[in-house]
């Protein structure tokens, strides 16, 4: 009778053992999952940024250029990193609902730039968004001069998601200077150099 009371007593102690590592596996699970998935969003970010980055290194820009990509319809600017959204002398918004180009500034028309070739990213299309959360992704495109090249204009793309409604806001950015500029700028620097040599 004593040993038959050890090897229940056994039984529920390993019971409860049990139940508290399923417990704890699930819970991991679960973390593991949202991490996944924030690291996945990220990847996929970083490289919806690297192409319109490539997109800008074969324009050369003269002015300012802004624009905005989100789902729902957009009537301001904020998130821009440069106050220039009144400067230029075309621009405009769109209150239309899917992932489309919604506010621009810039000297060119209004069917010009890297969102008209990046096109709709949204679930029902390119399935580029979030799997939680597919209507949160903005986009900012930007050019801006830069003063440490002559006659260069750096570009700026930044994008904001959230990997579940109503989470938390993750962001990336990038920033590039075609090299064709650089080397106008080395170009530039050793004329100069020459010049007063002689």
């Amino acid at each position: 009778m004593g040993k038959r009371g050890l090897t229940l007593l056994e039984i529920v102690i390993a019971s409860a053992i049990m139940a508290f590592s399923s417990v704890v596996f699930f819970k991991f699970m679960a973390s593991s999952k949202r991490i996944s998935q924030g690291t996945t969003y990220d990847y996929t970010a970083v490289n919806i940024l690297r192409d319109l980055l490539e997109w800008g290194s074969s324009i050369t820009f003269a002015h300012a250029f802004q624009q905005k990509y989100q789902y729902y319809g957009a009537t301001n600017a904020e998130g821009a990193t440069y106050a220039l959204w009144n400067v230029c002398s075309s621009r405009g918004t769109s209150n239309s609902t899917g992932y489309a180009k919604k506010i621009w500034t810039y000297f060119y028309g209004p069917n010009y730039g890297p969102f008209d070739m990046l096109g709709d990213i949204g679930p029902l299309t390119k399935n580029l968004v979030p799997i939680a959360a597919p209507y949160s992704v903005k986009i900012y495109y930007e050019t801006a001069p830069n003063p440490a090249f002559y006659n260069a204009f750096q570009q700026y793309v930044k994008i904001y998601w959230q990997d579940v409604p109503d989470g938390p806001v993750r962001s990336r950015e990038l920033s590039l200077i075609a090299l064709s500029h650089v080397n106008d700028q080395l170009h530039l620097e050793l004329a100069e150099f020459d010049w007063e040599q002689e």
